[in-house]
């Protein structure tokens, strides 16, 4: 139904609307426009508003992006708050190590996470978090990720592989939006006396979504660039041959045992290529001031993995011409999946 340019302001919730917009204009104007009293501090450039953000929902990463190139540190701002952003590598330092006490992830993001994620680490600051930090810290030491990696990420990597040898064999593409398994940590926190099933139940949560989560959506993204590059997929599949002085394919089960701590080590140009898969599509794209607790081992894994599927397979886009995007979200999901065709890969490398 057309509404005539009175009429909608007599309706009452487009007049509501509109008198919510009015005031949200005027205080922006004030916080940005006018002049500040002499003596106080000054404040980084702002980059844009809350409404920006919006209007660039479905690029909302790129839009961040493109204002970082602009401002090193800048400000997004809203009527009762404004959020402080940098790329600054002197920034990043002094937040991450510096002065890290000083930056905690605050009320307000408490407030945003809290109905989902309730009291696990990526929400609570202070001695929640050191708790939850020092526990977690002995499932990822140097001997528990070999542990792991020597059981469960070889044995997921297989049953994988032995999944694309069928898509192979039917000549049916695939979606690659890896959904891997990860051993939990529960056994650990439920030897905390003070741990309550509330308390319990929020930290598996936060440390189900960032074990499954972000690996898998950077393994995605790291083939979606594969696809792209298939120069960069073929040398990534000779250092993996090479690494493990695997001149003939053998079986899968038996390759993967291959895949050792020395090995893994040697595969230079492997690892150089997830960390520029993390650099051009960060999994979490506003991680916040910490580094991640599960680094190595979430490398460790994403390297088994590919080494699995690269010696034996060589993949394709199923439709190159097809854009492929991201969902604004926490994590950077591939919006719809990522649909590949695999080929077996020759000893030579070739198809």
């Amino acid at each position: 139904m057309n509404i005539a340019p009175m009429g909608f302001f007599l309706h009452p919730k487009s007049a509501a609307v509109a008198f919510l917009a009015v005031v949200v204009s005027v205080l922006i104007v004030r916080r940005v426009l006018l002049p500040r009293k002499q003596g106080k501090k000054q404040h980084h450039p702002v980059g844009g508003t809350i409404f920006d953000q919006l209007i660039n929902f479905s690029r909302l990463h790129d839009y961040m992006t493109d204002l970082a190139a602009k401002h090193k540190t800048y400000r997004l701002i809203a009527p009762f708050r404004s959020e402080v952003y940098t790329s600054d590598p002197a920034n990043v330092e002094y937040i991450l190590k510096t002065k890290f006490d000083n930056y905690g992830k605050g009320w307000y993001n408490y407030s945003i996470l809290n109905d989902l994620l309730g009291d696990g680490i990526f929400t609570v600051d202070g001695d929640k978090w050191r708790a939850q930090r020092k526990v977690s810290s002995h499932e990822f030491s140097a001997r528990a990720i070999r542990d792991v990696s020597a059981v469960v990420f070889k044995k997921n990597a297989v049953k994988l592989a032995d999944i694309v040898t069928e898509a192979v064999v039917s000549n049916q593409p695939i979606d690659i939006q890896m959904h891997p398994e990860k051993e939990d940590v529960l056994s650990r926190f439920l030897q905390l006396s003070e741990a309550n099933p509330k308390y319990l139940r929020d930290i598996i949560l936060n440390f189900v979504m960032a074990g499954k989560d972000t690996t898998a959506t950077t393994l995605s993204w790291f083939f979606y660039i594969l696809c792209k590059n298939q120069l960069v997929q073929e040398k990534a599949a000779q250092e993996i041959k090479e690494a493990t002085a695997s001149n003939q394919a053998a079986d899968m089960s038996e390759f993967a045992a291959s895949v050792s701590e020395e090995a893994l080590e040697k595969m230079h140009y492997l690892h150089a290529a997830v960390t520029e898969t993390l650099r051009l599509y960060p999994p979490v794209p506003a991680a916040g001031p910490r580094i991640c607790l599960g680094k190595e081992f979430a490398y460790r894994q994403m390297k088994i993995f590919s080494a699995v599927l690269l010696r034996f397979f060589v993949f394709k886009l199923s439709d190159e011409s097809k854009a492929v995007k991201y969902r604004t979200m926490i994590n950077l999901h591939v919006d719809g999946g990522l649909s590949v065709v695999a080929f077996d890969r020759s000893d030579d490398g070739s198809e």
